[in-house]
């Protein structure tokens, strides 16, 4: 067995993607599983891409020496998958799912049953070193995640747990982590890749994208430059206004970097990202009340209104690093605009709640928001220093917003009718300023035991102005000002029991800032004007492990999670408004695993199960002890296949997988129904030249991937997945 582990340890460098954790027990069985015949055998260099290099811990570390569950999904394979948005790259992972709102970058992420249950976002979102998003909950934060396009990703990083003392604040679900492709110091490369599709019942779609990577002077400095446009195709039809397909829409972007290392010890990395899309409408239907059967027909809804969606980002960035035989200086420094922009048709709501007939005018509800952040973080990362290790640094961010939200009657040229006054106007602004300190640090008590340590201490001070005009929200306008103080810990260990198994356990806590709100008309006496923020203790174990000359790995996880205080939404009369409503529980387990069996042939699998409900009554929400929280699935679990082989002197490969994702709860707890998705993908490559055919909804599932919401007395109205796709994509590497 000694000889095995040996053997095990040389070729553990060679591994590569989700590196997991199974049971010694597993593993054992492994080792010992029968092999391919000698003719059918993978050879060594051909071991799983499953170990991939990751940034989770501030630093670089094979996924599968991670102390934690950290999933990773490269660029290629969200290339191979024709992946266009965040739903299709979290599609991957367990764990973690997103409930779409009808557009690309509208939507509510969860993890591990940590789901926002009021408009402040759980999951911070980074690009490279840099935080994006909102932390306030002033702009909606939740339903408005950057979605970036996988045009020039290396990778894409899901952290699951509290990661609060490295990522701050909002950070408690976890982090997801875009990480871009840096200009190379030494080759010239050329990418290029054409898609085209069609969508069952809707029209056609497109993608492009190219990129350049070159040096400028060679050794010391290089440029990266990229950019795709797509054409989002459209399947949903307003039958009220007459108009098809009118969720498609337009999303572009570029991006450019500059990388120096004037020195060997000293790198600058500059980088300018802007992306924006439009869609005319959201992917949702209309559904009978009663029957849940489609009110008109298929792939259908009534609107008297048009709901375009829209959103803008831009990124500015700078990068430095000094290296020193003690360790690593890095100076991160971004200022980040975002600026999403919806529309709901409030018509058949405003002429229901109020009884007149349909002939009134045509009302609305528009939301704007804006986001100015601009963040800096400086850290030091120790080497080794004997038996320990540390990482010490500062953060600062200060964000400006603006949120405005109005309720109007529209014209015939649905644009606001200027000869009435607006049913309910709520104006927000106000800005918000992080300042922490943190240090995280390792303590090797022998080379195969570590123990892990870490702390964090925020202040956080918002201060902004409110006014709140019309029917809907009464007359008011005020001033706040509110100030807190957090600190987050992290404790962890990992027993290397073998060169290639690896136990862990962590705990680690989070948290949201709180936020003012207005006080509605209605509200009971005494209702504050501010709700404060919430807090969980996350509690994981796991073990990961490799084997059979790294054509097998596995992991299995399980947690724990106590969330404090959740910030939800409260019901007061017709207005909603976020509050504080008692205490919940999520627990489950994940799995993942992936096997070589003969050359070519990656089998890989997932699943996980997720139970998260209130551990209390709440009255203001109406909230029950074992109730589930909202938007979370109890099950999901994946089984991919793909071959790869060779035709003549072309290399080509097969594959597909199969999806499930069980129930979840909307807002107003109305249950989305399970979903199974199938996806077929096959392709042929020559060199650098690749044609690669896919089957996205193979059977044409209208799964609901979120919903607008259940309004008694009108109807129900959820976003739907993408129909029956078939596309093909052309790509080109120079």
């Amino acid at each position: 067995m000694g000889t095995n582990v040996r053997k095990l340890q040389i070729k553990t460098s060679q591994l590569g993607g989700h590196v997991g954790v199974a049971s010694a027990a597993l593993i054992a069985a492994s080792m010992w599983a029968p092999s391919a015949t000698a003719q059918e055998a993978p050879s060594a260099d051909e071991a799983l891409a499953t170990d991939i290099v990751v940034t989770a811990n501030k630093r670089e570390e094979r996924v599968s020496r991670v102390g934690g569950s950290v999933v990773a999904v490269s660029g290629a394979k969200l290339e191979e998958r024709s992946a266009t948005s965040l739903q299709d790259y979290l599609a991957l992972i367990p764990g973690i799912s997103i409930q779409s709102q009808g557009a690309a970058g509208w939507g509510v992420v969860q993890i591990r049953g940590v789901s926002s249950q009021n408009v402040s976002a759980a999951t911070a979102t980074y690009i490279d070193e840099i935080p994006v998003g909102a932390s306030s909950s002033t702009v909606r934060s939740n339903f408005y995640t950057v979605d970036l396009d996988p045009a020039d990703l290396e990778r894409v990083e899901v952290l699951k747990g509290p990661q609060g003392t490295l990522y701050g604040a909002s950070s408690m679900g976890g982090v997801i982590k875009y990480v871009t492709r840096r200009p190379s110091l030494t080759d010239t490369e050329i990418r290029a890749s054409e898609d085209f599709y069609v969508v069952e019942g809707g029209d056609i779609g497109t993608k492009l994208r190219a990129s350049l990577s070159t040096p400028l002077v060679e050794g010391k400095a290089a440029v990266r430059v990229s950019g795709y446009y797509r054409r989002d195709a459209g399947y949903i039809d307003n039958l009220q206004l007459g108009r098809r397909d009118i969720n498609k829409g337009d999303a572009w972007g570029v991006r450019g970097s500059l990388f120096f290392k004037p020195v060997e010890t000293v790198s600058v990395a500059l980088t300018g990202l802007y992306q924006q899309s439009k869609y005319g409408g959201l992917a949702v239907i209309d559904l009978d009340q009663n029957t849940l059967e489609p009110r008109d027909r298929d792939l259908s809804q009534r609107r008297y209104v048009p709901e375009p969606f829209s959103a803008k980002n831009l990124l500015l960035s700078a990068e430095i690093k000094w290296e020193s035989g003690a360790g690593t200086l890095i100076s991160a420094t971004s200022f980040s605009q975002s600026r999403p922009k919806d529309s709901t048709d409030f018509t058949e709501y405003y002429n229901g709640f109020f009884g007149v007939a349909l002939d009134n005018p045509f009302s609305n509800n528009g939301r704007r928001h804006a986001t100015d952040k601009i963040t800096q973080e400086l850290r030091f990362n120790s080497s080794r220093l004997g038996a320990v290790e540390f990482i010490v640094g500062g953060y600062y961010t200060h964000e400006k917003l603006s949120d405005v939200q109005a309720y109007e009657f529209m014209g015939p040229d649905f644009r606001p009718d200027p000869t009435q006054d607006p049913l309910g106007l709520a104006e927000r602004n106000g800005q918000l300023d992080e300042y922490a300190a943190f240090v995280n640090a390792t303590v090797y008590l022998s080379e195969d035991f570590d123990l892990t340590g870490g702390y964090r201490h925020a202040r956080i001070d918002q201060q902004g102005t409110r006014r709140d005009s019309g029917l809907l929200f009464g007359e008011s306008a005020s001033a706040y000002s509110i100030s807190e103080d957090a600190d987050t810990f992290l404790a962890g260990l990992r027993w290397r029991a073998t060169d290639n198994i690896l136990f862990y356990a962590r705990a680690a806590s989070g948290y949201r800032p709180g936020a003012s709100r207005g006080v509605p008309p209605g509200a009971p006496p005494g209702f504050a004007d501010f709700y404060t923020s919430d807090s969980l203790w996350s509690y994981e174990a796991g073990v990961k492990a490799t084997g059979l000359n790294g054509r097998f790995s596995a992991e299995l996880s399980g947690f724990w999670i106590d969330w404090s205080d959740i910030q939800t939404l409260i019901p007061i009369d017709m207005v909603i408004v976020s509050g504080n409503a008692g205490t919940a529980r999520s627990r489950g387990f994940e799995a993942l695993a992936s096997y070589m069996p003969v050359r070519g042939l990656t089998l890989s699998g997932n699943v996980s199960y997720t139970d998260s409900r209130f551990t209390e009554d709440n009255a203001a929400t109406g909230v029950l002890d074992g109730d589930r929280l909202y938007y979370v699935p109890k099950w999901r679990a994946l089984a991919s296949a793909d071959y790869n082989f060779a035709v003549g002197n072309l290399d080509a490969t097969i594959g597909g997988e199969v999806s499930y994702t069980s129930n979840v709860l909307d807002l107003t707890r109305f249950p989305l129904p399970s979903y199974t998705m199938i996806g077929l993908h096959a392709g042929i490559k020559k060199d650098n030249l690749s044609v690669n055919f896919y089957v996205k909804n193979l059977t044409n599932r209208r799964a609901w991937t979120g919903s607008s919401g259940y309004y008694p007395d009108f109807f129900y109205q959820p976003s739907i997945v993408q129909p029956r796709t078939l596309g093909v994509t052309f790509s080109q590497k120079f």
